[in-house]
């Protein structure tokens, strides 16, 4: 309860797909998803509730291999993220 209380007030969450992170959805909190392009656990499937205004998803791109977390442009990743807050 203290840790869904504390994301209640956070200006955006940012995190792997896991269940806080959908937790911060549901609470319609600003999020930042990070997805491996792996067919079985992208952005598509595991899109958080909030609203679509409220949500990004990152995934690494078109011919990179599907966990290559590292693929991910990180600047564009925190511009967008900026844009939130």
């Amino acid at each position: 309860m203290d840790f869904a209380r504390h994301l209640a007030f956070a200006d955006v969450f940012v995190s792997g797909s896991t269940g806080p992170l959908h937790v911060a959805a549901a609470l319609d909190r600003p999020t930042a998803a990070f997805y491996p392009r792996r067919r079985s656990s992208t952005a598509l499937r595991w899109q958080t509730v909030n609203h679509a205004d409220k949500r990004l998803a990152f995934m690494p791109p078109e011919g990179a291999e599907e966990s290559d977390m590292g693929s991910i442009d990180v600047d564009r990743a925190a511009a967008a993220i900026l844009g939130l807050i």
